[in-house]
Parts: C-alpha cells; sequence; structure tokens
C-alpha cells in the first residue's frame, strides 16, 4: 500500500502517472486521504516452515483472479503464475 500511496502523491505532484492506481485517483480528482483498503485474506507465518513469500504471491493471484481485476475490468496490469510452478 506504501507504493500506491507514493505513487498517487507522486501523480499530483508531478501532474501525470503510469500506475494504475495513481491514474485512477488523478483522473478523478480523489487525493490521498481518500484511499481505503481492507484486507481480504491474512497468511499467517508457517509453522513448519516454508515459503511464505511464495504463498503470499500465489493467494494475490487467487484473489486478482476471483475478483476479476485485471485490466481492462480492474487495475492490475499482470498477474505471473511463476509462484505455483515447482523448482528444480
Amino acid at each position: 500500500m506504501d507504493g500506491h500511496q507514493s505513487a498517487i502523491s507522486t501523480a499530483f505532484r508531478d501532474g501525470h502517472t503510469h500506475k494504475p492506481v495513481a491514474n485512477q485517483f488523478f483522473e478523478v480528482g480523489n487525493r490521498l486521504p481518500t484511499l481505503r483498503y481492507i484486507a481480504i485474506d491474512h497468511i499467517s507465518p508457517l509453522r513448519r516452515g516454508g515459503d511464505r513469500s511464495k504463498m503470499l504471491l500465489q493467494r494475490e493471484v487467487f484473489w486478482i483472479k476471483k475478483l476479476n481485476t485485471l485490466t481492462p475490468t480492474g487495475l492490475n496490469e499482470h498477474c505471473s503464475f511463476l509462484s505455483f510452478l515447482k523448482q528444480i
């Protein structure tokens, strides 16, 4: 979220942006204080080890697909399935 907040602030300072979320805010004239978000999932630290970062990426992909937030219907520009591939 810090990246989105920074991009929104930069968009208003510079007068343009290439970031989808910041562009949406800039185009409609919303300012940073109007940004709201809510957690929809939680991944606890893995008790038996494992790659928590990989699991977080997998859940992010799951929610991007489930909520249909890829462009053109949403603001996510890409969705990588690499986190689902097993490394040898």
